[in-house]
């Protein structure tokens, strides 16, 4: 029976091949009533049995490797923990939230911050659909896609999150509290950047408009321009 492999690839420690196994086990449709009852009892003995301990072993592991400063195992060990979730037909929980927050943690620890906005994102959708839109958590996983946007050089997706952020708080926590005003200035930052990096990008059109024209002068004054911004 493919249960019986997947615990003993379980007490052999190879928590992956036994995760392997219990996707077989899960995946198997029966030809008849006796092999349905028999492969109903093989389910209810992986959901309730196996997936549960292989769940806290990934989450072990995950931690471990963490400590270790091996982020990308990390990441796989949480990739390891939605798999069974959504085994257990756990589609969204705060728990799948947090292992997308961590995937995220971890990306940006690897500079791999397009792959950290993304799972920032996720979990901010599932905080959205479990508490809503006007909650802290949601707050928190938006801020934290924006810094990744941020780091991308992505300005105009980073002040439409931090715009969400403010939001957010302004509704929770009101117009005056120290986070929003905070909110408030991280988000005139950013504008600011993006303004600054429209003006290079102005200058460096010109300066191309220029040089096809044949106006080197114009060209060269432009490109002085763009040299001066970035200084």
């Amino acid at each position: 029976q493919l249960s019986y492999i997947a615990f003993s690839y379980y007490h052999l420690c190879d928590y992956r091949n036994s995760l392997l196994y219990c996707k077989k086990a899960l995946a198997v449709r029966p030809n008849d009533a006796a092999s349905e009852d028999s492969n109903e009892s093989e389910e209810d003995t992986i959901r309730e049995r196996l997936l549960p301990v292989l769940l806290n072993q990934f989450s072990g592991l995950e931690d471990k490797h963490n400590e270790k400063q091996d982020y990308q195992a990390a990441i796989e060990y949480c990739l390891l923990q939605i798999d069974i979730y959504n085994l257990l037909n756990i589609n969204e929980t705060e728990h799948i939230a947090i292992c997308h927050n961590n995937i995220g943690y971890y990306n940006s620890l690897l500079e791999k911050y397009y792959s950290a906005a993304e799972h920032y994102e996720i979990s901010a959708k599932i905080y959205e659909d479990l508490n809503g839109y006007f909650n802290d958590k949601v707050s928190q996983e938006y801020f934290n896609a924006g810094k990744a946007y941020e780091k991308l050089g992505n300005y105009e997706k980073a002040i439409e999150l931090y715009q969400m952020v403010l939001e957010i708080d302004e509704k929770i926590l009101g117009n005056t509290h120290e986070y929003v005003i905070k909110d408030r200035k991280h988000l005139e930052r950013v504008i600011q950047l993006e303004e600054e990096k429209n003006k290079k990008k102005s200058y460096y059109l010109k300066a191309e408009t220029c040089s096809e024209d044949e106006d080197f002068i114009g060209a060269i004054e432009n490109y002085k321009k763009v040299i001066s911004e970035i200084e």
